[in-house]
C-alpha cells in the first residue's frame, strides 16, 4: 500500500485506463472468458453504462460455483460484488488507500464529475505511487532477418509495456493481444517471429 511520500500523488496518475467491463446481464461463462483474454482479476459490471458492481476472480470461483457447475445459465448479477465503492480521479492516493482498507476491497472504480467510469485503481497501482513499483515489464516482438553474409538476425520490431497489474502468467498474452489490435486483428505471427517477456 502507498506510505507517506505519495500522500499527493493524484489518482489520476497512477489509475488505469484501458478499463474492461462486463454488462450486468451477461452469461457467467462471457465473464470469465473476458478476465481470461485480458488477464484482469476483476471487471467492473455495468448495466446501461452505469457502474453497478464489481465481478472478481473470487466471485466467479466460490459464489458460481456455490450455483453450480453449469455456469452459461446464470449472469454475472447473480454473482456480483454489490455495493461499489468509487473515487475521483482528483482525489489523492492517500484517499484511496483509506477507502479501500475501510471498505475491505482491493479495488476502487474511478468516476468523474458525471459518474462516468473513467478508470480502475488496484492495490498493486496504490503501491507502485509509493516509489516502490514493480520492475518495468515489457514483451519485444521480433523478426529474424538474414544479413548480406547469409548470417541470421533477430531485428526487434515492437515493444510492448504491460501493466503492473497484470497477473505474472498473463503478460504474454496482454502484450499479444495489444499487439494485434494495433495491427488491425492480424495475428502477431504474420508480422514477428517471436517475443520476449523482459524487465527493466
Amino acid at each position: 500500500m502507498a506510505g507517506n511520500g505519495a500522500a499527493k500523488e493524484l489518482v489520476l496518475n497512477v489509475m488505469r485506463t484501458d478499463v474492461v467491463t462486463v454488462d450486468v446481464k451477461a452469461p457467467l461463462n462471457i465473464a470469465a472468458a473476458l478476465m481470461h483474454r485480458h488477464g484482469v482479476r476483476c471487471l467492473p459490471v455495468t448495466e446501461k453504462g452505469a457502474p453497478v458492481g464489481m465481478l472478481t476472480d473470487r466471485d466467479l470461483v466460490v459464489r458460481a460455483l456455490a450455483l453450480g457447475s453449469n455456469v452459461s445459465r446464470w449472469r454475472v448479477g447473480d454473482v456480483m460484488s454489490v455495493g461499489l465503492i468509487s473515487i475521483s480521479p482528483e482525489q489523492t492516493v492517500e484517499d484511496a488507500e483509506r477507502l479501500m482498507r475501510a471498505g475491505g476491497v482491493r479495488w476502487l472504480v474511478v468516476l468523474d464529475d458525471d459518474w462516468q467510469l473513467v478508470g480502475l485503481l488496484d492495490e498493486h497501482d496504490l503501491f507502485g505511487a509509493a516509489g516502490e513499483r514493480r520492475p518495468d515489464r515489457h514483451v519485444v516482438f521480433s523478426r529474424r532477418v538474414i544479413d548480406s553474409r547469409g548470417r541470421p538476425h533477430e531485428v526487434e520490431i515492437a515493444k510492448v509495456y504491460v501493466s503492473a497489474g497484470v497477473p505474472e502468467n498473463f503478460v504474454g498474452q496482454a502484450a499479444i493481444e495489444r499487439f494485434q489490435r494495433a495491427r488491425g486483428g492480424a495475428l502477431w505471427e504474420t508480422a514477428a517471429d517471436g517475443f520476449e517477456v523482459r524487465r527493466g
